[in-house]
C-alpha cells in the first residue's frame, strides 16, 4: 500500500512537470517501441501490466520510481527530530570568574547530558596589616575542571558534578617596622630597629583533584542554527582542610627583657601560636565558591 502511495505522488509530480517527458520515459522503458501509451500499473518487480477495472491510469519509469525511493528522511542531528549523535558538534568559550580567566569547550553525549571541561588561570596580588606586621602577598591558581551538565528539563537550566584540578600557590613577604610593635601569638613585640622582622608566609592546600558541584542556566551548546550562548554557573569545589605557615626572620625586642632572634625557642613559640590562630578558623571554610560567566559558540 505504502510503495502505490509513492509511486502516485510521484507520478503526479511527474505529470505536472509535463507530459511529452512522460511519454518519452515510457517509450524509452518500452524498449524504444513507438506505441500508443496506455492504462498500466506497476507491480513491486518493476514490470508494467495493464490495469486492472475501477484501479487509475498512470505510468512510471524504474527511475521515477527510485527517486521516490531515495526520499529523504530526517535527520537524527535535525533539532526537531528530538534526538542527538553523540559527539555530534563541538562549542569552545571562554570564561571568567573566581577561578580566573580561561577558555573551556563542550559536546553533547545525549540530548541531556554534555560533556565539558575548561582551564583557568588566576594572579592576584594583594597587601594586607595584620596586627601591626605587613602582609605583600601574591595569589597564582591554576585549574582544570572536568564536568558533565545534565538538563532535566530538556532546556537551559542543568546541574554539573564534576572534579576540579587545582593547583595553588598563595604566599606573602612579611616585613614589621624597625621600632614599630606587633603582636605574635597573643603576645607584643617591638621589631629591632637595626635587625627588623622579616619572613614569609604561604597557603597550603591539602589536595589537588576536588569533587564539585555547580548549577548553571543557559546551554553552551547552542539548539537550531543558532551559534553564540552566554553560560552562566554557579557553584563550589570541596578543597579539604588548609593550613597557613609563618617563617620569620630578624630580631625582636621585648620589653624589660630586650632584643633576641626571632629563631629562639621563645619567639617561635609564639610564631605556633599565631599559626594556630590563623588556621582554626578556617577548618571551618573548605569549600572554594565558583561563579564563572562565559560566551559559547557552536561548530
Amino acid at each position: 500500500m505504502w510503495s502505490r502511495i509513492c509511486v502516485y505522488v510521484g507520478l503526479g509530480l511527474a505529470g505536472i512537470g509535463g507530459g511529452g517527458g512522460l511519454a518519452q520515459a515510457a517509450s524509452s522503458w518500452r524498449g524504444g517501441a513507438d506505441v500508443p501509451v496506455g492504462p498500466q500499473r506497476v507491480m513491486d518487480s518493476g514490470a508494467a501490466e495493464p490495469a486492472r477495472a475501477g484501479e487509475p491510469s498512470s505510468l512510471v519509469t524504474p527511475e521515477v520510481k527510485a527517486a521516490v525511493a531515495l526520499t529523504p528522511r530526517a535527520v537524527k542531528n535535525d533539532p526537531t527530530s528530538g534526538s542527538v549523535r553523540p559527539f555530534s558538534s563541538v562549542a569552545f568559550g571562554t570564561s571568567s570568574g573566581t577561578l580566573g580567566l580561561g577558555g573551556q569547550v563542550a559536546t553533547p553525549v545525549t540530548r541531556w547530558l554534555n560533556l565539558r571541561g575548561g582551564i583557568d588561570f588566576f594572579n592576584y596580588g594583594y597587601s594586607l596589616g595584620i596586627d601591626g606586621a605587613n602582609y605583600e602577598g601574591q595569589l597564582h591558581l591554576k585549574t582544570g575542571r572536568v564536568s558533565l551538565d545534565f538538563f532535566p528539563f530538556h532546556r537551559g537550566f542543568h546541574v554539573s558534578p564534576g572534579v576540579l584540578i587545582f593547583r595553588s600557590a598563595a604566599s606573602a613577604a612579611v616585613s614589621v617596622a624597625g621600632g614599630n610593635a606587633f603582636e605574635l601569638g597573643g603576645n607584643t613585640f617591638t621589631s629591632s630597629a637595626s635587625d627588623p622582622v622579616n619572613g614569609s608566609a604561604s597557603l597550603a592546600f591539602s589536595r589537588t583533584v576536588m569533587p564539585m558541584f555547580t548549577f548553571g542556566f543557559s546551554n553552551m551548546i547552542a539548539k537550531g542554527r543558532r551559534h553564540l550562548t552566554v553560560p552562566l554557573e554557579l557553584g563550589a569545589a570541596y578543597t579539604g582542610p588548609y593550613s597557613a605557615r609563618l617563617n620569620l626572620g630578624g630580631s625582636a625586642c621585648i620589653d624589660q627583657v630586650g632584643c633576641m632572634s626571632t629563631s629562639t625557642p621563645e619567639i617561635q613559640q609564639s610564631v605556633v601560636e599565631e599559626q594556630r590562630e590563623i588556621n582554626e578558623p578556617m577548618k571551618h571554610y573548605q569549600l572554594y565558591p565558583i561563579v564563572i560567566l562565559g560566551i559559547g559558540y557552536k561548530f
